[in-house]
């Protein structure tokens, strides 16, 4: 099992409920018929960390929006691209919640999603944004 994997299933159950507007447990369970229907392995993702990050955010929900548009000058929330805003809850939800998972990974792991998932300046500015929340932390 992957945490990498599990952050990409978060990704993708995220996405469904932004778009969709679909409760977690619905897209979950949407997200991981689908992933298991493509796959003869199955789901490859630690899904408990998964459930736990959807979860996390949907709990701190305006915590972390509040934190993202703090320092994205210039940017609304909502005209943000959907996997970038989603991409930066995740983090920002493992970086205050999740203390087990050193900083560097939680930014790395950001930011390749979005070099993958995202726009062709999304790992520029996702990075751009949780380094200048990284700096502040004590």
């Amino acid at each position: 099992m992957s945490r990498r994997n599990a952050r990409e299933l978060a990704l993708q159950v995220l996405y469904q409920i932004d778009l969709v507007g679909s409760n977690s447990e619905t897209a979950f369970n949407s997200v991981l018929n689908y992933q298991q229907s493509i796959s003869a392995k199955g789901v490859n993702a630690d899904i408990d960390f998964a459930r736990r990050i959807v979860n996390g955010i949907e709990k701190y929900l305006p915590v972390l929006d509040g934190i993202i548009n703090r320092f994205s000058k210039d940017w609304e929330l909502q005209r943000m691209a959907c996997i970038d805003r989603n991409l930066m809850r995740e983090a920002l939800y493992e970086l205050l919640y999740e203390k087990d998972i050193p900083i560097k990974v939680v930014l790395n792991e950001a930011v390749e999603l979005a070099k993958k998932y995202g726009g062709s300046d999304s790992g520029k500015f996702i990075n751009g944004i949780l380094g200048k929340f990284v700096e502040e932390l004590p």
